[in-house]
Formats: C-alpha cells, sequence, structure tokens
C-alpha cells in the first residue's frame, strides 16, 4: 500500500511509524514449515530449555514467565495425548 492509497484516518499514522505497511511479494513472505507431532513435541522440549537455560542467567519479565508456563502446559498435554495414542507407557 502507498501513502497515497491509504485511508485518510491512517495516515497520520502511517507517518508517525505507528502502522507498518505491509507487502506481500514472494520476497517478503515467510513460509513456515508444517510440523507433525513429534516434531512439535521436539521443538516444544528445545524452546522449553532454552527458557530454562535464560532463566539461570537472567530474570525474565513476568509476561514472559507467564507465557512459557503456558506452553509448558501445552507441550504436556501434547506428550500425554501423543503417549495415548501411541499405547506409550
Amino acid at each position: 500500500m502507498f501513502l497515497r492509497d491509504a485511508p485518510p484516518h491512517l495516515v497520520h499514522l502511517i507517518e508517525k511509524g505507528v502502522v507498518v505497511s505491509r507487502s506481500f511479494d514472494a520476497g517478503d513472505i515467510v513460509v513456515l514449515p508444517v510440523l507433525d507431532v513429534s516434531s512439535a513435541i521436539t521443538l516444544g522440549g528445545e524452546i522449553l530449555t532454552a527458557a530454562k537455560a535464560a532463566e539461570t542467567t537472567k530474570k525474565l519479565p513476568k509476561t514472559i514467565k507467564k507465557s512459557l508456563d503456558v506452553v509448558h502446559e501445552r507441550h504436556q498435554a501434547l506428550r500425554s495425548v501423543s503417549a495415548e495414542r501411541l499405547n506409550w507407557p
């Protein structure tokens, strides 16, 4: 979107940098990989491991801790459901 094409009520926000213009050109799009359950469990474990290491060196903000608690709960739930489906102990 060019500034001249922007609705008048957004022009001042765009000029201040509050609204970021977007481009949907092929070179600007980030394609996220599709994860299967095993990959999601591995990724979740890696995220939690990195977070635990970060906590040992510095205090994380409450909002990040709260988000990590949610990630931990969801990771455990995913592992549990996956194990049930595969009849793992």
